[in-house]
């Protein structure tokens, strides 16, 4: 079993040290990219296919820097359009949508609200691309359950780091133990589409 995660800084940087493996993910490797928009998701992955042997699961988890960047109609064209060609260009493996991460706040928000609106806008969309377009064998990851703001570990340390927009080593932990439960999840039900099981707007 070989799982890919294919995404932006937040993947870059959940793949750094040594704790990088994700229990039920088989042999895992990260694939960040700094800055990385849904936009050129397949090209990297082509990138990736002419080097690596194939994913058994692909995970994508970007959109955190399309969020207010442009029309929210815009990236979700962006979605669709990767999401189905990822499935195009890699029709046996499982791919998993991996929800955007909510943040303590937007610089780009010139409206209250409107970072967050925006992304869970774009979340639901993907979980309707990943119902309706992918042919099967695609999943979600909500994260908004464990995936808190104002979350904070035992010892009083939050769940972002003092830039708000990176997750703290207690963020990328419970980042990570979330894809790994998921992982769990769909190898021993892998006709259930969504995790954690019931969430919202699927």
């Amino acid at each position: 079993m070989r799982t890919w995660v294919l995404g932006d800084s937040i993947v870059s940087r959940a793949g750094e040290g040594n704790n990088t493996q994700l229990y039920g993910g088989g042999f895992v490797q990260w694939f960040g990219q700094p800055g990385g928009k849904c936009k050129g998701l397949v090209d990297r992955a082509l990138f990736l296919m002419r080097r690596k042997p194939f994913p058994t699961t692909l995970i994508v988890h970007v959109g955190t820097n399309d969020i207010l960047s442009s029309p929210t109609w815009d990236i979700r064209q962006r979605v669709l359009d990767n999401l189905t060609g990822l499935r195009e260009i890699l029709p046996n493996t499982r791919i998993i949508w991996s929800d955007i991460l909510v943040r303590l706040g937007y610089a780009e928000e010139v409206k209250k609200g409107a970072g967050r609106k925006c992304m869970r806008n774009i979340n639901k969309y993907a979980h309707w691309v990943i119902k309706n377009k992918m042919g099967g064998n695609a999943h979600i990851v909500v994260h908004s359950g464990n995936f808190t703001p104002s979350r904070r570990n035992e010892d009083g340390r939050p769940i972002y780091m003092y830039d708000c927009v990176h997750p703290s080593p207690f963020g990328f932990l419970v980042f990570k133990q979330t894809l790994s439960n998921a992982l769990v999840h769909f190898n021993h039900v892998p006709q259930s589409i969504v995790y954690p099981p019931g969430a919202l707007d699927v």
